[in-house]
């Protein structure tokens, strides 16, 4: 299974609409085309609010059920967030299915930031709105999946938009391609 994750507005969105029609079950057909952003795994998103709730606010939950939430899960490909909220995620998810990839798009957080700004019905996480807080995020989730020795492959957004052929290429160890899925690509890319 591979996790795409980054804060919002990084390309999350984009990739995983890309990998889904290319074939892949990602477990969410979700689009929302006024803020370009969705396609996130309800599954997934519920799983992580768990276990948010019980690492971050620290509410009881049953962990064994979570774990076999995870277990269960039979995506090729999931998305959310959601993971740079606290390390204890990815650190969970690892401990449960050895068959993780993450695939981590890195935006500039203060484009980040600039880019929230410009789409206001969007409400995400606070940490989002401050750029020194989005770098701490993603270089301590970063940092945990070189430690636990999780696979990760890592694009810069928006530079990976043009670079379908690298992209696909550098995937394609992962995923199987088919010859004309760089013509899905620009066509998204729209």
């Amino acid at each position: 299974m591979i996790i795409i994750t980054s804060v919002g507005r990084s390309g999350t969105s984009f990739l995983t609409k890309f990998l889904s029609e290319c074939g892949l079950s990602v477990g969410s057909d979700r689009w929302y085309e006024p803020i370009q952003a969705g396609m996130e795994n309800k599954e997934t998103i519920a799983i992580n609010q768990n276990l948010i709730r019980h690492f971050v606010k620290g509410e009881k939950i049953n962990l064994w059920r979570v774990y076999a939430d995870i277990e269960d899960l039979n995506y090729d490909v999931v998305k959310d967030p959601s993971f740079l909220t606290d390390v204890r995620l990815i650190e969970s998810w690892w401990k449960v299915r050895k068959d993780l990839k993450v695939i981590f798009l890195y935006r500039d957080p203060q484009d980040v930031v600039d880019s929230i700004k410009k789409v206001p019905e969007w409400g995400g996480p606070v940490y989002r709105c401050f750029p020194e807080m989005i770098e701490r995020k993603n270089n301590q989730f970063l940092d945990t999946c070189a430690q636990l020795k999780i696979p990760i492959k890592k694009f810069k957004y928006p530079q990976f938009l043009d670079n379908e052929t690298e992209v696909i290429g550098s995937l394609s160890d992962w995923i199987e391609f088919d010859d004309d899925d760089d013509l899905i690509w620009r066509k998204l890319k729209k």
